[in-house]
């Protein structure tokens, strides 16, 4: 739990505790004295602090997911140092864990090399995201930059694939990951992840030399 949330639950249980110091003390007082007035008012006060308690609680719920709101959205951008950045916001608020993340679009984030252990998201969640290369995954893997077989195309056969050389050895030794070649050469970093796991070219000799012009040099021989 974070230091926000202990400070908050603090000061809950200590109105919760007035509250019920008051309310006890009100019922002890209309015992002993009846017909006396100021047991009421001290019933009243006990309402009033259960009454505080509870806007309060509201308050700072409506506060909360209006915090948590902006990081949740940055987690999501294509500027690795700001999704990062959001990524360790989350955490510190310990809301990368409390189950915050449901319905996050990672769709273009770009979290290279971020600190995800522990979150509550699923794995198809993050194989979403533009980018995962070297990025700690919730179960504390780190994660190669790889497209999961998940992910692979409709139609394309599992059968045998493997890491073949050529284009992921070009595309490491240009200092790109998958993501950001797939960017330059115009395709979806799925297609990139199934070249490299099949070692075959791509069908368009157009996209081929693109994929020649950027890596200054034909990968698939």
């Amino acid at each position: 739990m974070s230091i926000y949330k202990c400070d908050e639950t603090r000061e809950q249980w200590f109105l919760l505790f007035i509250a019920g110091l008051l309310l006890a003390l009100a019922l002890f007082a209309t015992t002993l004295f009846p017909e006396a007035m100021w047991p009421n008012l001290a019933s009243e006060g006990a309402g009033l602090s259960f009454t505080i308690l509870v806007i309060n609680a509201l308050v700072a719920w409506q506060n909360e997911e209006r915090e948590k709101r902006d990081p949740i959205l940055q987690m999501g951008s294509p500027d690795n140092t700001f999704a990062k950045e959001a990524v360790r916001k989350l955490r510190v608020r310990g809301w990368l864990e409390d189950g915050s993340l449901r319905g996050t679009n990672l769709s273009r984030a770009n979290l290279e090399g971020a600190n995800l252990s522990g979150a509550t998201v699923t794995q198809a969640k993050l194989h979403q995201a533009k980018s995962l290369e070297g990025a700690t995954m919730p179960d504390g893997t780190k994660h190669s930059g790889d497209t999961p077989k998940a992910e692979q195309e409709p139609g394309i056969a599992e059968e045998g694939a493997q890491d073949v050389g050529g284009l992921r050895e070009a595309r490491l030794r240009a200092g790109l990951t998958q993501a950001e070649l797939a960017e330059k050469v115009g395709v979806s970093p799925s297609t990139l992840g199934r070249w490299e796991r099949e070692g075959r070219p791509p069908g368009s000799d157009g996209v081929r030399a693109k994929v020649a012009e950027v890596l200054d040099g034909d990968p698939f021989g």
